[in-house]
C-alpha cells in the first residue's frame, strides 16, 4: 500500500509571495517544512538514564544523523529528512526497543521554519521567554505559548533563524497569528 503524503493543514493558507510592509528586503522568510518525519520518544519508566547521547536540557542534538529535540524530562522529537514515516518510525523502535515508547507525529504537527533579520522580532511578540542571543542561541529549544498557541521551537541559526513545530488542530490559528506578527517586517512565504 503506498504511502499517503503528510498533510499540515496549511496548504490552504500557505501562498508563495509577498505580504505585509512593501520593503526591497523583506524582514522574514516563512517556510512550511514538509520534508520531515517526526516521532516523539518517551523514556520508559526508570529508563531515561540510558539515553544518555540524547539532550538533557532544552537544545537539540544531532544523533545518527537524526535529529533529537528536547521535549521535557524523558521526551524527545525526533525528526528525520527526507524519510518516509513509516521507515523512520521502524527504525527508531527498532533503536530503542525496551528503552522508550515512539509515537508518530508526522501528521500531528506542523513545522514552520521562521528565518531573517527580524525572525527574533516576529517571535518576540508571542513568548514569554527572554530571545536574546545570550539568554537562547543557536542549538536552543523551548516549549512554550506562541500567540496563545502551545509550541515547540529551537533555533537553527544565528541569522537568526527557528523551526517551530505546533499542533496540527492549531495549525491555522498559529499562522494567522504569525502572518499578522511578521507584516511589519515584510514577509516572504516560500512554497512548500
Amino acid at each position: 500500500m503506498p504511502e499517503l503524503a503528510a498533510r499540515s493543514g496549511l496548504e490552504h493558507l500557505v501562498l508563495a509571495g509577498r505580504a505585509g510592509m512593501p520593503t526591497d528586503n523583506p524582514g522574514v522568510t516563512v517556510t512550511l517544512v514538509q520534508d520531515r518525519a517526526l516521532a516523539m520518544i518517551i523514556a520508559r519508566k526508570g529508563r531515561a538514564a540510558e539515553l544518555r547521547n540524547l539532550p538533557t536540557e532544552p537544545r537539540i542534538s544531532m544523533v545518527g544523523g537524526i535529529s533529537f529535540v528536547w521535549a521535557g524530562p524523558g521526551r524527545w522529537l525526533a525528526m528525520a529528512q527526507p524519510k518516509p514515516a513509516e521507515a523512520f518510525l521502524k527504525q527508531m523502535r527498532e533503536q530503542f526497543a525496551e528503552l522508550a515508547s515512539v509515537i508518530d507525529q508526522s501528521d500531528a504537527r506542523i513545522l514552520v521554519r521562521l528565518a531573517g533579520p527580524n525572525a527574533r522580532d516576529v517571535l518576540a511578540k508571542g513568548v514569554l521567554i527572554d530571545l536574546h542571543p545570550r539568554a537562547f542561541a543557536v542549538g536552543d529549544a523551548a516549549l512554550t505559548s506562541i500567540g496563545h498557541v502551545r509550541a515547540h521551537f529551537w533555533q537553527t541559526e544565528v541569522t537568526p533563524a527557528y523551526e517551530i513545530a505546533v499542533m496540527r488542530s492549531y495549525a491555522a490559528a498559529f499562522w494567522h497569528w504569525l502572518m499578522h506578527s511578521a507584516d511589519a517586517y515584510g514577509v516572504l512565504t516560500e512554497s512548500p
